[in-house]
């Protein structure tokens, strides 16, 4: 309403105006408590453990996120860093070298003039690198033959398989088994299939099982 509506209401109908300003007189004290209660409810809402002593635990989902400050750029270089000691493979002895290749140059680097080899393969400056390859994997088989002995008095007798080879498999192929199993959590087909794949054993699900029970066994007293 403007002032120009008011002044007519006032002078134009003077009882509508009195009726007006009771009734304003009466909803404004409720609405003003009402704003009140709504403002004080977004205020409680709107704390979290930056604007109160509330701990960052009972933020809510909408809290606002902390401001942090711009992490500063730092471009390194791929490989070693500035100071850092580089780590190198130590070279195995001359004297456990499975297989020396000599590599000669065949010119003259500064002349391109070919270059003979030297007599003896020891003079002259040298740089060694080494490969290191892991061995062709060859099974080591151990046949038992159990005899069978007439005695005198015309019984025969069979001799019996020694206890720690009625697995068929031997010591080394038990702990590594169960070194795989136990360190490296691999599982029983895990297992079927490495031995299969880098050794050509032949290994049965039930077999990888009773290796592990086995080890389980002998390490008990420990």
């Amino acid at each position: 309403m403007t002032r120009e509506e008011a002044r007519v209401l006032v002078y134009g109908s003077p009882e509508a105006a009195v009726d007006l300003i009771v009734e304003l007189a009466t909803v404004v004290p409720s609405l003003q408590a009402k704003v009140a209660e709504l403002e004080r409810k977004i205020a409680l809402l709107s704390r979290d453990s930056s604007n109160s002593s509330k701990p960052p635990s009972s933020d809510g989902p909408v809290a606002k996120p902390k401001a942090r400050p711009p992490k500063k750029s730092k471009k390194r270089k791929r490989g070693g860093q500035p100071g850092h000691k580089g780590k190198n493979r130590d070279l195995v002895p001359a004297n456990e070298v499975d297989l020396v290749e000599e590599i000669l140059p065949a010119v003259c680097e500064h002349c391109n003039k070919p270059l003979a080899a030297p007599g003896n393969s020891e003079e002259g400056k040298y740089f060694r690198y080494q490969v290191v390859d892991i061995p062709e994997a060859k099974l080591h088989v151990t046949e038992y033959r159990l005899r069978c002995i007439r005695c005198e008095c015309g019984a025969e007798t069979w001799a019996g398989l020694p206890r720690n080879v009625r697995s068929g498999f031997g010591p080394r192929l038990t702990a590594f088994a169960a070194y795989l199993t136990a360190v490296h959590r691999v599982t029983r087909r895990g297992l079927m299939d490495i031995f299969k794949t880098i050794f050509g054993i032949d290994i049965s699900l039930g077999s990888t099982c009773n290796l592990h029970e086995e080890v389980s066994q002998a390490l008990a007293p420990s």
